[in-house]
């Protein structure tokens, strides 16, 4: 098995698509299936079709994000190509939506659809899935949800939220040589060998424990019987950082919500926009009556 990488930072489409393909290809003996993955500022039907061109035949899927990484580069405008070379791997991509509609229902359909792909003669292998679904039109918590009940735990799962670095314009989700909104896409990996995935991030708590009092899926609307912002301002207040409604991204983005595990870990919430109520919209769904803490980051 081979994984050729290459990336481009240029800020032309195509030439960012076919410089980040030809780098990733240099090497790669019997290329499969390609994983993709670009920032905003792109035109994302432009981007996809031009990918599709310098891929030719090999199958690809994947998103855009506020920055990319490659190797031990990161870029903050960029096209990352990761080709996977193989003869014994199998790959199959799914794609559904709309996630604002019901996103239980797309996570289960995109699952469904990626493991059609696989079908084959080959007994079952060992499989991983990665789930790119639309961070901010649906609730990728449902999403989850939805894959995990079709595909089982006894896969290995890892994936993440598509965004357009907090502009809330337009994400991209491809699949299927196109550029996709308000949709999820799964892409199912079958091996003869074992598959593993770790997570961990570097947050740590900021503030004091606060309850979730009144909630509507991603939107913490109080915590602690008073409005979302008024307690995330207060917070930060204490701890000397200043907080306006106007400032709120910029701070949001170094001080996400983390709520308490009982391994001690925290599963983070970032919070994406103050509403005109003082609610707070996160990027995934904050469950009513759980204890949530400000928490904060390093460089």
């Amino acid at each position: 098995m081979q994984l050729g990488i290459g990336h481009s930072d240029d800020g032309d489409f195509e030439r960012a698509a076919r410089g980040a393909v030809e780098r990733a290809l240099v090497g790669v003996d019997d290329p499969s299936f390609a994983l993709v993955f670009t920032t905003d500022q792109y035109d994302h039907d432009a981007l996809a079709a031009a990918i599709t061109r310098a891929l030719g035949r090999i199958p690809w899927a994947g998103c855009c994000s506020a920055g990319v990484f490659a190797s031990n580069v990161f870029l903050r405008q960029g096209v990352v190509v990761g080709v996977l070379g193989s003869r014994t791997v199998r790959v199959g991509v799914g794609l559904a939506g709309p996630v604002s509609a019901d996103g239980r229902a797309a996570g289960e359909l995109a699952v469904e659809r990626a493991l059609a792909e696989l079908a084959s003669p080959h007994p079952p292998g060992h499989r991983a899935l990665i789930v790119l679904p639309d961070a901010l039109t649906g609730d990728a918590v449902s999403v989850v949800r939805g894959a995990v009940a079709e595909a089982g735990t006894g896969v290995t799962w890892s994936g993440g939220g598509a965004g357009d670095n907090l502009h809330f314009v337009r994400t991209a989700q491809y699949a299927r040589g196109r550029a996709h909104r308000d949709h999820v896409v799964v892409v199912a990996i079958e091996t003869d060998a074992p598959l593993g995935g770790g997570i961990r991030h570097g947050w740590r708590p900021y503030g004091p424990p606060t309850l979730v009092t009144r909630v509507c899926g991603a939107t913490a609307i109080e915590l602690d019987f008073e409005p979302a912002f008024d307690v995330y301002q207060r917070t930060a207040a204490e701890r000397g950082d200043h907080v306006t409604r106007e400032t709120f991204a910029e701070c949001s983005t170094t001080h996400p919500l983390g709520i308490p595990q009982a391994d001690g870990e925290h599963v983070i919430r970032d919070p994406l926009a103050v509403l005109p109520d003082g609610s707070l919209r996160c990027v995934a769904e904050v469950p009513d009556g759980s204890m949530v803490r400000m928490m904060r980051g390093d460089r």
